[in-house]
């Protein structure tokens, strides 16, 4: 994780390529950046305003909160 928010906006978080992506939005409540190669397609969004992690349970009882990350790989064949 980044250490401060100026790391943040700088290089992202969960190893996001922020230094190659594409800004899509860049408003004060959020931004939208995008970076594919040929076996990945990489989409962060960063959400500014969200004061700490708001964890809960869903109604099934898992652990919720304000993060997540997910990598979607194409395969070959």
């Amino acid at each position: 994780m980044p250490s401060s928010l100026t790391d943040l906006r700088t290089d992202g978080t969960f190893a996001f390529p922020q230094e190659h992506a594409v800004v899509l939005y860049d408003q004060e409540d959020l931004r939208l950046s995008v970076w594919n190669n040929h076996d990945y397609l990489f989409v962060q969004a960063i959400l500014w305003k969200v004061p700490e992690n708001i964890l809960g349970k869903t109604e099934d009882n898992r652990d919720i909160g304000n993060n997540s990350e997910t990598v979607h790989s194409r395969s070959s064949g």
